[in-house]
């Protein structure tokens, strides 16, 4: 095998353990910094793309061809998050390290975009994702039911505080809802994930009418509800009901697939409720002063965020961790978050750059619009919903995972 074909072996190998690690990888705790493995493969993962991108002049003609709309609103952005860290000393380690998300993020996309630009690669893309969807099935599984003591000797390196302390039961220790955590630790993160793979399967049914994508796309609707997160709910019923005007003209045959899921969602959750005698829904009627309460506490931290913005409205307080854990303060919104951050020319930035791909595809919208477009344009509506109440963005898990559909959506 020649060099260059070794180089592209290795490429292939480590993009596809690459995607692999986003949603499987447990975290690995160095000191006060939780990491995963893509965290550890970074730097072959940058000398493969420099190599790719400096040598191969193939690919550098691909970058080439590539929008340049999303990497420069992200260079603005990133200029901007360095000015809002220079005005706002003191610079510490735990401030810096956001730098590191954001060029772990572009690192991730160039990296994804030149695999995904590859024909051959992207062909597997499919079988890939079936098997970690697949994996993601069965860890969740055991994590509902806590089959083999799963929860004790497995799910505490996904997973950790109340969480993981509290799954199933109420603050005073007795049976309550259970909220699958998953490999993001987190119902409401797993409930965008197992979102992700509804649309995902959801989409290519529609297109290619296999029923084995109708069933993959029921259990993740199964899976995804019992994540039990009200915010990925309403935003999967939004997003639904925007797919459905958007294929208009396969409109009955659309109403029909969303009927038998709906149809066998709720036959699965009731022979979960039969199986499982502690199985509880959450209750909109009688959760009331729950939710008061849920939606008081953001209120009255946003108000205080942004009370304090006044004093620094452009370019916002940096990171300001130290404030934000010694207030006991969680944004709990991702705009919230970033406005107090960045300031207003932060979130200006933000809103445009990860807007940036529903802008393209509604100006660029053809009659044939592949399936993974429309499973892309699925997927961000879900990030933007579920930001105004989740901060999904600032998880190190899907914000790679997020770099991996925005350039799988520029490489076609």
């Amino acid at each position: 095998m020649s060099g260059a074909g070794n180089i592209s072996y290795l490429y292939r190998t480590f993009l596809f353990i690459a995607i692999y690690t986003l949603l499987l990888s447990p975290r690995i705790i160095i000191g006060q910094y939780n990491l995963y493995f893509f965290d550890f493969i970074l730097p072959i993962i940058s000398i493969l793309t420099m190599y790719r991108l400096f040598i191969n002049k193939s690919v550098s003609y691909t970058i080439l061809s590539l929008k340049k709309t999303p990497i420069v609103l992200f260079f603005i952005y990133f200029i901007i998050f360095i000015c809002s860290l220079l005005i706002n000393p003191p610079i510490t380690l735990s401030n810096t390290t956001e730098s590191y998300k954001f060029i772990r993020f572009m690192l991730y996309f160039i990296f994804f975009f030149i695999g995904m630009s590859d024909k051959s690669i992207y062909s597997k893309l499919h079988l890939h994702f079936n098997i970690i969807f697949i994996i993601l099935l069965i860890l969740n599984t055991f994590n509902y039911f806590n089959l083999f003591n799963f929860n004790a000797t497995i799910e505490p390196y996904y997973s950790w505080g109340t969480h993981l302390s509290l799954f199933g039961l109420d603050s005073s220790g007795n049976p309550d809802t259970k909220r699958l955590l998953g490999t993001l630790g987190n119902p409401n993160l797993n409930g965008i994930v197992f979102s992700f793979f509804y649309f995902y399967y959801l989409v290519n049914y529609l297109s290619k009418k296999k029923k084995i994508l109708l069933v993959f796309s029921c259990l993740a609707l199964i899976t995804m509800i019992l994540c039990q997160s009200r915010t990925v709910i309403i935003a999967v019923i939004i997003t639904t009901i925007l797919l459905s005007i958007f294929h208009r003209h396969q409109y009955l045959f659309f109403l029909k697939t969303i009927f038998i899921n709906i149809i066998s969602t709720t036959i699965i959750i009731l022979l979960i409720q039969t199986i499982d005698s502690n199985f509880k829904t959450v209750n909109y009627v009688q959760n009331v002063t729950t939710k008061e309460h849920s939606v008081t506490r953001r209120v009255e931290a946003w108000q205080i965020l942004l009370q304090r913005l006044k004093e620094k409205p452009l370019l916002g307080f940096g990171p300001d961790k130290a404030y934000l854990r010694a207030q006991h303060l969680h944004p709990e919104s991702e705009y919230i978050n970033i406005v107090y951050r960045y300031g207003i020319m932060g979130l200006i930035l933000f809103v445009l750059f990860y807007f940036w791909s529903v802008f393209h595809h509604f100006k660029y919208k053809t009659k044939n619009v592949l399936p993974i477009k429309w499973v892309a344009l699925s997927y961000f509506f879900i990030c933007f919903i579920t930001s105004i109440t989740n901060t999904p963005f600032e998880d190190f898990q899907l914000n790679v995972f997020y770099s991996l559909i925005l350039a799988t959506y520029c490489s076609e």
